[in-house]
């Protein structure tokens, strides 16, 4: 899979997404990896996810998580959008609906 940017998504953009809501509490998203306890990349196609506790609802909270690429800080996503799926930001005048 890909960003729209072209950009091949691996296990570290994961695991950068994960760990970003651990440093970010104040994100929305944030609440999904609550119990989350560590993330790691294991090669670049598997992730390893360690809870807290057992925790039968971890997939079904992880499909909430917007995976971002692992380099999300040196271009913003609040002015360049990249993700992964079927649609692609074609146009985006801020402030205007």
């Amino acid at each position: 899979m890909r960003f729209h940017s072209g950009r091949l998504l691996t296990a570290d953009d994961v695991v950068a997404s994960i760990e970003r809501l651990h440093r970010h509490p104040d994100l929305a998203m944030a609440g999904y990896v609550l119990y989350v306890r560590d993330v790691a990349a294991l090669d670049p196609l598997t992730v390893r996810v360690r809870t807290t506790r057992p925790l039968a609802v971890l997939l079904n909270k992880l499909r909430f998580v917007a995976i971002v690429p692992r380099t999300v800080y040196e271009a913003p996503l609040a002015t360049h959008p990249d993700g992964t799926g079927p649609f692609r930001l074609a146009e985006w005048k801020p402030g205007e609906a």
